[in-house]
């Protein structure tokens, strides 16, 4: 029943803090990400990407191409956190105290139940691998679009007609 419960929190966590608008990835035209954010709309000549400082515009002569949702590494990420929080406390809160009594019963006692703070480990551990792979299965299910332009004005216009058709928004 634990594992249930441990599993639906996983994916609950997961899908609440799904994406609302379209995270977007700019590459240049080498290959290198150069800008990161949410998706704000399209001019005749650039890309325009949500800052903290504001509205960034990437003119598409300096793109090589545009990768939309978020990267593997940022999923596991955030998945394994959720999953190793809640775990290490659900062990911390099953653990037993050592008795330390120095009888048989005492020393079974103390072999077979973990204390909490081995528990709180264990926890985080099998919670952090289990996250991290919840995170892993979400990203090769989830479909990213690759947009080319490689500075190409024919490629721009191509693409702009199905950039236009994301959602924007902060």
């Amino acid at each position: 029943m634990k594992t249930l419960i441990f599993l639906f929190l996983i994916a609950y966590s997961c899908s609440v803090a799904a994406q609302k608008s379209v995270f977007i990835r700019v590459y240049n035209l080498a290959g290198y990400k150069i800008m990161k954010g949410k998706f704000a709309g399209t001019t005749d000549s650039a890309v325009l990407i949500y800052k903290d400082t504001g509205i960034v515009a990437i003119s598409f002569t300096s793109i090589g191409y545009i990768k939309t949702k978020r990267s593997l590494g940022h999923n596991m990420a955030i998945c394994a956190v959720v999953g190793a929080v809640p775990l290490a406390i659900a062990g911390a809160a099953e653990g037993e105290p050592a008795v330390n009594d120095g009888t048989l019963e005492g020393d079974l006692h103390d072999a077979l139940n973990p204390t909490p703070a081995e528990g709180g480990v264990s926890g985080l551990f099998v919670g952090g691998v289990l996250g991290a792979a919840t995170g892993a299965a979400i990203t090769a299910f989830t479909k990213h679009t690759i947009f080319t332009i490689n500075g190409n004005l024919n490629n721009w216009y191509e693409q702009k007609k199905k950039l236009d058709l994301m959602p924007a928004g902060k």
